[in-house]
């Protein structure tokens, strides 16, 4: 059977700012397109996207068999940024597009699932729709695994969602056991058992991307360390350079380098380039970043370093893809027994690729491996059998009945209207009740001892209308709005109430829609959202307020009560609300010129273990613009009547939350104090002001870090910070190296794939370059040339290092030329040579021979091109040099087939030189003009 599945994600993979959830989602999305099913990838995402960027997303997509679909927040709410807002967009979203999905699939991050699993329970959407909530690795998790502390009110709302959303789901899915018995040790409540799964991330795209690499059985000697994570202390980055301090000694000796691969992050309040390029100093090894690679691109600069052992030293994982894709790329792996990461990798490997997550036991293991040689492990399941186990998942489908069935009863709700000196509104929001589609309803309205001369004149004429609607006025005098509701309770009988101020306006199915949801949820109290109406506009909307269309303001989520101190997360006034509990709690405090009357009732009633639901949909018109209760009184007297009615005892552990938030905000206050004054008293206080404020522009903050390395003396952390935005471009067997920028040559990474024999030479070199002493660099690859006697791979790719760089010099240029051109060779690095030689000959302006080395590069690139391919073969056959470079023009560079490397290397050179990107191409059709812009 064929399902309609969505995948409601803030993340994604390749096309958008992405970490573990992105991958899931779109390893997800393909596979189950590729098996058949119709899939909607539903993105929420945290960045902007222009319609260029958007329609490549969608159409890349497209080819999959997968429809990516915007959801853009904009449409529904003015906060885009609130988490709740983004919660209730995507509810409104799906069920406005009424597609009726089979599945929907949330994340647990951030709680986007919230709402939509709320109007499940509630009756109101997704009858016929499975909800399934996959865990990542929510908030309150993140935060432990870090050490760390809430440091923001927002945190313990997503907390809130997030916890919600899965009590709330059909399904949960989990791809470790771990974090499944993670969360109910701490609290979370789950669905039953037959309802909570354990089945891994979807992984087959990344192990097709590579499928030609698998364990072989034969240990691979170790020449690099790949720490593979964000730059962050749940990442364990802390702890991997406390392992190198302690085996900094065998690095060196045995030439081995090490590459921080992943996101620039913070480390205990300085930006983790800060703190790599002061770790740094004292290691004798050198060290290369890549900072800014999307996922493909990790997956083949992994695939691209066949000697190397990738270090994930997490102290707490779900189900890291980080080591997915290392096994994927068939590389060797270590990582940490706490967390899910181990239950990725077959336990025959455990001895080799499992380890304690801390600095001894990492050191120790890795001095055995590199003296040893790594086993590159199998995964644990393979990735057919995860995907079998999600087919088998969906082809199950039976929906999980929301609500019992449909609430038929019609319990008796007294609507009750507070009314003080507006006799023209009242009439309104009288109107509003009147037109209900709910019948068994009570009017009452209470007059709050209206003392002006209009409105003493008006009373009989508004009473005369209540009553003969068929309900009540009463008037009383003065007690304000909590002895006025008060009021209303006392003298009337029903099973529910529903109080409204008589400036609002109720839309026509209000009531049937909050006496719905309470006989679906046997909730005590029936919240809602409302739209916000402005005074100057009432008349246009007063006799038709469902005409009115408007964005929501104001979403209230039910909860935390740890927040309620700080803001009211419960809901305006105008709720359902259960008589008999009303009566429990004792109403409402009745406290003269003090506003929060409904905010201090509604933490009461949490206190008290009131159910609280929040239908995710506007009901009623809320007023504002004009004088109010909450604008003639003090702020600070209306909050003291919340914290009065603060009860710390019936939920302690929640207002532990609170007191972890006050004392992480003054926590990071400390920190950020601390950082200032050490900043301020560094000798290099300018260039760490410069990389604090850059941080929003990678470049601008990567060159930062790179002249502050440089100022410490930290020579091998500045050529890292030189080489860190240099990308590899992927197809599906290769990897080919491409500039972000202009930036110096590949030599770092270089020398981590190559023993040149020569590790003092090669330090040496990588100082220089770093310092830019070109003429002392050009100096010593001259000397090392005429040592070895021969033009190697490493000879080669420093000189185009060096001619890629606008600071070396023509006369410098021209002597390495010569340098290079007098040794021999082998047959294989013959044109990589010749393509080194032109790049020199550039630099030092012999562009008569650089034109005839160029042509001869072109020629026979383009032959080996076409000699590649087939269907190229077939096309071409012996007008292989005339045609191969237009057709790798046209069609064959964005189709990602391989050739030209050499040329490719040359247009690298001479872009970097002359500071503009340079397609292969163009140095054969626009030679001239291009060699001589500068």
């Amino acid at each position: 059977m064929t399902f309609k599945i969505a995948l409601v994600t803030e993340e994604l993979a390749v096309y958008g700012k992405s970490g573990g959830i992105g991958a899931a989602i779109y390893e997800m999305a393909i596979m189950l397109a590729e098996n058949g099913h119709r899939v909607d990838i539903l993105y929420i995402p945290n960045e902007n996207f222009d319609d260029a960027r958007r329609r490549r997303a969608v159409d890349a997509f497209a080819d999959r068999g997968v429809k990516l679909e915007f959801i853009d927040p904009s449409k529904y709410v003015w906060n885009t940024g609130d988490v709740a807002n983004r919660s209730y967009s995507v509810y409104r979203y799906i069920k406005e597009a009424k597609k009726n999905y089979h599945f929907i699939h949330f994340h647990d991050y951030k709680g986007l699932g919230f709402f939509s699993c709320s109007a499940k329970r509630q009756g109101i959407a997704f009858a016929d729709t499975t909800l399934v909530v996959q865990l990542h690795g929510p908030t309150r998790w993140a935060l432990h695994a870090n050490r760390a502390l809430f440091t923001h009110s927002n945190q313990i709302l997503i907390d809130y969602l997030e916890r919600e959303a899965i009590r709330l789901a059909d399904h949960v899915v989990s791809p470790s056991n771990y974090l499944i018995e993670w969360l109910r040790e701490n609290g979370f409540k789950l669905p039953a058992d037959e309802r909570v799964h354990m089945i891994k991330n979807v992984c087959s795209q990344s192990v097709r991307i590579h499928r030609n690499r698998h364990a072989t059985g034969e240990r691979t000697k170790i020449r690099q360390l790949i720490f593979f994570g964000r730059h962050e202390a749940r990442k364990g980055i802390v702890t991997f350079c406390d392992a190198l301090d302690l085996i900094e000694p065998v690095l060196a000796e045995t030439g081995t380098s090490v590459c921080f691969l992943g996101g620039l992050g913070e480390v205990n309040g300085w930006s983790s380039g800060v703190f790599l390029s002061e770790r740094s100093r004292k290691w004798g090894f050198p060290i290369e970043a890549r900072i800014d690679l999307d996922r493909l691109e990790a997956l083949a600069f992994l695939a691209s370093r066949p000697a190397t052992l990738v270090v994930i030293p997490s102290s707490a994982e779900n189900s890291p893809y980080t080591v997915v894709e290392t096994l994927a790329a068939g590389r060797a792996v270590l990582t940490s027994r706490s967390g899910g990461g181990k239950e990725l990798i077959h336990s025959d490997y455990h001895r080799d690729a499992v380890v304690d997550a801390e600095p001894e036991a990492i050191a120790e293991r890795l001095k055995r491996l590199l003296r040893e040689g790594a086993l590159v492990p199998q995964f644990a399941e393979t990735p057919e059998d995860i995907s079998a186990q999600w087919l088998e998942f969906h082809s199950t489908y039976q929906p999980v009945e929301g609500v019992a069935g449909p609430f038929t009863a019609k319990p008796k709700v007294v609507v009750g209207i507070t009314h003080f000196e507006r006799p023209r509104k009242v009439i309104g929001a009288v109107m509003s009740v009147l037109r209900q589609t709910y019948e068994n309803i009570e009017l009452v309205v209470v007059d709050d001892g209206s003392r002006s001369n209009e409105t003493k004149e008006a009373i009989p004429h508004l009473k005369q209308l209540v009553e003969r609607t068929g309900g009540r006025f009463i008037q009383r005098e003065n007690g304000y709005l909590g002895a006025a509701r008060n009021t209303i309770v006392k003298e009337t009988t029903s099973d529910y109430v529903i109080f409204l101020d008589d400036d609002d306006l109720l839309l026509p199915g209000a009531v049937e829609k909050l006496v719905e949801v309470a006989g679906h949820t046997d909730a005590d109290i029936v919240n809602c959202l409302n739209l916000y109406l402005e005074a100057s506009d009432r008349s246009k909307f007063e006799l038709a307020p469902e005409s009115l269309k408007t964005k929501v303001s104001y979403v209230p989520t039910g909860g935390p009560i740890s927040l309620s101190h700080l803001a009211n997360h419960f809901g305006a006034a105008t709720a359902l609300i259960k008589r008999s509990f009303f009566d429990k709690i004792g109403g409402y405090t009745e406290i003269k010129r003090v506003g929060y009357e409904d905010y201090e009732f509604y933490l009461r009633a949490a206190q008290q273990g009131g159910n609280l639901t929040i239908v995710p949909e506007p009901l009623y018109l809320y007023e504002v613009g004009k004088p109010s209760m909450i604008s003639s009184t003090s702020r600070l007297v209306n909050k003291q009547r919340v914290t009065n009615a603060i009860d710390v005892a019936p939920h302690a552990a929640e207002w532990i939350d609170a007191l972890e938030l006050a004392a992480g905000i003054e926590a990071i206050s400390d920190e950020q104090n601390m950082a200032h004054w050490l900043t301020s008293s560094s000798p290099h206080a300018a260039l760490l002001t410069r990389v604090a404020s850059t941080r929003n522009s990678l470049p601008d903050h990567v060159e930062a870090l790179r002249e502050y390395a440089i100022a410490i003396s930290a020579p091998s952390a500045a050529l890292a910070w030189e080489q860190a935005l240099c990308k590899p471009e992927a197809n599906s067997e290769s990897m080919i190296e491409r500039r972000a920028r202009p930036v110096a040559g590949t030599f770092a990474h270089w020398v981590a794939r190559h023993d040149t024999g020569e590790i003092s030479t090669t330090t040496e070199l990588v100082t220089l370059w770093a310092l830019r002493r070109f003429d002392d660099a050009s100096a010593e690859l001259a000397n090392f040339l005429e040592r070895t006697g021969e033009a190697n791979e490493f000879a080669i790719e420093f000189a185009h290092t060096l001619a890629s760089s606008p600071e070396l010099k023509a006369s410098q240029a021209a002597s390495l030329s010569d340098a290079l051109s007098s040794i021999t060779t082998t047959e294989d690095l013959a044109l990589k040579l010749q393509g080194a030689l032109t790049a020199l000959d550039i630099a030092a302006g012999r562009l008569e021979a650089a034109r005839t080395s160029l042509a001869f590069i072109s020629a026979t690139e383009a032959k080996e091109y076409v000699e590649r391919y087939k269907d190229l073969q077939d096309a071409f056959g012996s007008r292989a040099s005339e045609h191969g470079l237009k057709h790798y023009q046209g069609y064959g560079f964005l189709e990602g087939r391989e050739g030209f490397e050499v040329l490719r290397r040359l247009a690298v050179a001479v872009g970097t030189r002359n500071g503009r990107e340079i397609r292969p191409w163009q140095l054969r059709t626009d030679f001239d003009r291009l060699v001589g812009e500068k």
